[in-house]
């Protein structure tokens, strides 16, 4: 049996906003793990955003949020941005692949 934990205790009060709770919930986790274990973060980041000519480097200053307006691109569900680079994630729950 799974232990229980913050984020599977706080979802059963989501409601219908469950897509919004999970970004919010994988962004918090997301950038925690950029000051406790970058390597793994970037790595995380890449599987989500890189193809062959673009990534994000561990020493590229690298910030993740969710839910933030993004002018003619509406509101994606997470930008990824450093100085250089930027990326957007839709994300989609409960949707096949």
């Amino acid at each position: 049996m799974s232990q229980p934990n913050i984020f599977s205790s706080l979802s059963r009060y989501c409601g219908d906003q469950k897509e919004h709770y999970a970004v919010a919930a994988f962004v918090l986790v997301l950038n925690h793990l950029l000051l406790t274990k970058r390597e793994l973060a970037v790595q995380v980041v890449n599987r989500l955003v890189s193809t062959d000519d673009f990534a994000f480097e561990e020493s590229d200053g690298i910030e993740v949020h969710a839910q933030r307006p993004a002018g003619e691109a509406g509101t994606p569900d997470i930008t990824i941005r450093s100085a250089d680079k930027l990326a957007f994630v839709e994300a989609k729950v409960d949707a096949p692949v």
